[in-house]
């Protein structure tokens, strides 16, 4: 009996350690955040969408042998066709090479905005948050004053005045947007500042610098991120209706929104002209929020993964 018992004791840690080695290892945040993303089924699919897009825009122009401002007034104000994929405008040059390179410009315009102003919120945002007093009344300020801004009626003036650019377009765009970021950073810096991890190394001797760089900001990466998805898709939406205004980009460029510009006097002859570059922004937008969508639950710790 006693035999047994010291048998039934020793073989008890063993079992524990069995039943630790062979059990669910505890994921990590980033792991259970990319599985709730992958369950995300518009997330993929603007994914899908988006990358499609990207490939289509940089490679159709090479397998194509029309340059985008390539006049040829004999073939000028087609229709689709085999030659002519979507067909000619009043120049004869192929609208499908230059929706590719408008597609382009639209692509690039989004994602450097969405860099540019997740940068800037985050920097100005993070410092309001955790100093606090002046600095974060400035920025405050800032912030409130931009919110009474509309920020197509500003870009409509300075397209007047200035030449535009896409890097222009893109930097103008984010110097007016970066507020949104920098609300939700200050907003959360604002809470860990006082976490545990935070005062512990600030008694530990750490700077402010290193506390915001190395301890706040990977905190609020992720919800920065989805704020900067979301502009991306609405900096698509100034820039083509800037174009659109003809206040973009300057002839022989073009941008998705130009084509449109270029296409309102024949849609009821060739609504193709329009609805192609026109449904290529909705896709490329679409694509864009399915994406921020998708982020914004998967980085939520609080969400919970659906069975």
């Amino acid at each position: 009996m006693g035999e047994s018992a010291v048998t039934e004791a020793n073989s008890r840690p063993q079992a524990m350690v069995e039943d630790v080695a062979f059990g669910d290892k505890p994921q990590s945040f980033g792991r259970q955040a990319w599985k709730r993303f992958r369950s995300h089924k518009l997330a993929i699919i603007g994914i899908f969408m988006f990358f499609s897009m990207v490939l289509m825009f940089w490679i159709g122009p090479a397998i194509s042998s029309y340059e985008f401002d390539e006049i040829n007034i004999v073939d000028r104000a087609q229709g689709p066709s085999s030659e002519h994929w979507f067909g000619t405008d009043d120049l004869g040059r192929d609208l499908f090479v230059r929706a590719m390179r408008g597609g382009q410009f639209s692509i690039t315009i989004s994602v450097v905005t969405g860099l540019m102003a997740a940068a800037l919120g985050g920097v100005l945002g993070s410092i309001a948050g955790y100093f606090s007093g002046t600095v974060d009344t400035g920025v405050t300020f800032l912030i409130n004053c931009l919110l009474t801004i509309n920020s197509l009626a500003i870009l409509l003036v300075l397209g007047v005045k200035f030449q535009m650019t896409p890097l222009t377009i893109a930097g103008l765009i984010a110097i007016l947007s970066w507020y949104r970021g920098a609300r939700v950073v200050r907003a959360l810096v604002m809470q860990f500042k006082e976490r545990e991890f935070v005062l512990a190394a600030r008694a530990a001797g750490a700077s402010n610098l290193r506390i915001i760089k190395g301890h706040l900001l990977p905190n609020v990466a992720g919800s920065l991120l989805v704020e900067a998805t979301l502009l991306a898709g609405t900096a698509i939406i100034l820039e083509s209706t800037l174009s659109f205004l003809g206040l973009g980009v300057l002839p022989p460029e073009t941008t998705l929104g130009t084509l449109i510009n270029e296409a309102k006097g024949s849609i009821d002859t060739n609504p193709t002209r329009v609805l192609i570059p026109g449904g290529l922004v909705t896709l490329i937008v679409l694509a864009v929020n399915f994406v921020g969508d998708g982020l914004r639950d998967a980085l939520d710790p609080t969400h919970e993964l659906e069975q």
